[in-house]
């Protein structure tokens, strides 16, 4: 199963969901999905941004568990 960590890196840099939409240039409800996993995908340039906007990369915001 693929999940998502963007919320522990919010918590950790105090950013809200909101500031992140701001910071990356997306709309908000399309970062609160991504960060609350209700997608099914993810578009390369929403999570490019995502990374930029966090500075870090994919595999710091998507991991893998059984």
């Amino acid at each position: 199963m693929i999940r998502v960590t963007v919320d522990e890196l919010l918590h950790k840099q105090g950013l809200s969901i909101k500031k992140l939409a701001e910071i990356a240039g997306l709309r908000y409800q399309t970062v609160f999905d991504f960060v609350k996993g209700n997608t099914q995908g993810v578009d390369w340039k929403t999570l490019d941004a995502i990374c930029k906007a966090l500075r870090v990369a994919p595999g710091d915001i998507i991991r893998w568990q059984e």
